[in-house]
C-alpha cells in the first residue's frame, strides 16, 4: 500500500532542510520545491539538504523533470567522495 507523499521544511540558520516520505508524487514535489525556493529567498540561504524517505525509486522521467523545480538562484553542488 502506497503511503501519501508528505514533506516538512525547516530552516536552521545555516541550511534549508526539507524531509520527504511516502510514495513520490510529482505535483507534491513541485509544490515542495516552490516552498523551498520561497524559504531560500526569504532567508537568503541557498544551502539545501534534502532528506528523502520515499517508498520506491523515482521514475526516470520524474527524476529528469526534477530540474524544473529549481530556480536559477539555487544551484546544485556535487561532492566527490574519495575512492
Amino acid at each position: 500500500m502506497d503511503q501519501e507523499y508528505t514533506y516538512t521544511i525547516r530552516f536552521d540558520e545555516t541550511l534549508v532542510r526539507p524531509t520527504t516520505s511516502g510514495s513520490f508524487d510529482y505535483l507534491r514535489a513541485l509544490q515542495m520545491w516552490q516552498e523551498i525556493n520561497a524559504t531560500c529567498e526569504e532567508q537568503q540561504c541557498f544551502r539545501i539538504l534534502v532528506i528523502s524517505k520515499i517508498d520506491e525509486p523515482v521514475a526516470t522521467p520524474d527524476a529528469y523533470n526534477a530540474s524544473e523545480f529549481l530556480v536559477p538562484s539555487v544551484s546544485r553542488t556535487s561532492i566527490d567522495l574519495p575512492s
